[in-house]
């Protein structure tokens, strides 16, 4: 076996990161949310999309992408608010990593 030197994984054009990891995250956001704003779901099909964006952020934060991770914890609390139900524990959630992203005012002694 010869193994081929080609970088399948790297999508330039999605984003300017190196690394495929970045560039798959950002796919999949771009198709939760078209998905979601392209037919009417139910209340159980919104909630897995607005976890999913949950963990997509959190995976960001990994890179140190935290303005990115901060537009996808926003975009899954929208959903959250949007859905009729009891999913206080979802809300709960999303606005505590959006308070992760948040900065702190650090006093140097």
């Amino acid at each position: 076996f010869v193994k081929e030197n080609t970088d399948f994984c790297t999508v330039e054009d999605v984003s300017s990161y190196k690394s495929p990891m970045v560039s798959v995250i950002y796919f999949v956001q771009n198709y939760l949310c078209s998905f979601n704003a392209s037919c009417p779901l139910d209340n159980q099909t919104r909630r897995d999309i607005g976890r999913a964006l949950i963990l997509l952020g959190i995976e960001l934060q990994i890179f140190s992408k935290w303005a990115e991770s901060l537009d996808y914890f926003i975009a899954s609390l929208d959903i959250f608010n949007s859905i009729n139900g009891n999913y206080h524990q979802d809300i709960i959630r999303a606005t505590k990593y959006i308070d992760s992203c948040a900065l702190r005012l650090v006093l140097l002694v």
